[in-house]
């Protein structure tokens, strides 16, 4: 009986000890562990979870900043379209004034082509080319190439062509201007020539000396119309009939003096004055038409390639 009580003592000892030590492990060990482990997944659920959100925000950030750039571009676009047609209108009002004018040198006015410029000269090329093809990802890379070179190629074509024209007018006025004082200082020796012929005929009473004279009349007539305008009418009342009448003379065998002859060749030389005067106003024009008609195809070009762009950010 007391084995039997002490046998069993023992065990409940025993039983004691291993619950005792298994609590201990759990509770030093098991549970501390479980409870780090469930905070380390909470913190990387956590960071996970911002991760995701950054990068979210940072993709709506590029979309909104690839948006911006377009809108931008298409701003740009849109007002270099402008510019175009408006300087080209100066252009075409330069023709039409270049008719009516005859050798008048008349400048031309000048339209804004700011946001022309900064396409044509200024913008970063590859930067919007990106911000183009990755918001049109889904459509045909070769496609969105064309359409965007198309854009910056017409515009920097239609910059080069106002530069030029721009250019080729001062190298006009250059040439009018020396072209004219020549004409002028010629004129002033016609004259001479032209008074001294008057007299010489008159003392021999040469019938010649009449019809001159009437051309004499022309000049006095002349006298108060405005510079450019008395210019063509010297060519047209003095300078052309007086080489008319003196080629006829000529033609006739008629025997010219010194002032006879040097008025002959005077006249030939400031009527030839004249006439390249009368040229350089044609090539001008000619060149004006010529460019203006090259701007309104390219005109037509950048409205055709940004037509998309502009409709979704301008609109």
């Amino acid at each position: 009986m007391t084995l039997n009580i002490t046998t069993e003592c023992f065990h409940l000892a025993s039983v004691n000890l291993q619950d005792s030590l298994t609590y201990n492990i759990l509770k030093d060990f098991v549970f501390p562990f479980i409870l780090a482990l469930i905070g380390a997944l909470v913190a990387w659920l956590v960071f996970i979870r911002q991760i995701v959100s950054d990068r979210k925000n940072e993709l709506n950030a590029k979309k909104e900043d690839i948006k911006n750039k377009l809108t931008y571009f298409s701003m740009i676009v849109n007002n270099a379209i402008e510019n175009s047609k408006g300087q080209n209108k100066n252009i075409k009002d330069l023709i039409y004034q270049i008719d009516n004018s005859g050798i008048d040198s008349i400048p031309l006015t000048k339209h804004v082509t700011y946001d022309l410029k900064i396409l044509a000269e200024k913008i970063d090329k590859e930067d919007y080319l990106l911000s183009y093809l990755k918001f049109y990802s889904k459509e045909n890379k070769k496609k969105l190439l064309n359409e965007f070179k198309e854009i910056l190629d017409s515009c920097g074509i239609i910059n080069d062509i106002f530069i030029q024209i721009n250019n080729d007018l001062e190298s006009k006025q250059v040439l009018e201007f020396e072209l004219k004082k020549n004409y002028n200082l010629n004129l002033d020796n016609w004259s001479d020539a032209f008074g001294g012929s008057l007299v010489y005929l008159k003392e021999k009473n040469d019938p010649l000396f009449f019809e001159l004279f009437k051309i004499q009349e022309n000049s006095n007539k002349i006298k108060h119309i405005n510079l450019e305008k008395s210019i063509w009418q010297q060519h047209e009342k003095l300078l052309l009939p007086t080489l008319f009448l003196l080629d006829k003379a000529h033609s006739e065998h008629k025997e010219f003096d010194d002032n006879l002859g040097n008025l002959w060749i005077l006249t030939n030389q400031t009527i030839h004055l004249f006439n390249n005067l009368e040229q350089a106003s044609k090539q001008i024009k000619t060149m004006l038409t010529q460019q203006s008609e090259l701007v309104n195809n390219q005109i037509a070009v950048l409205e055709k390639a940004s037509q998309k762009l502009r409709n979704i950010f301008l609109d």
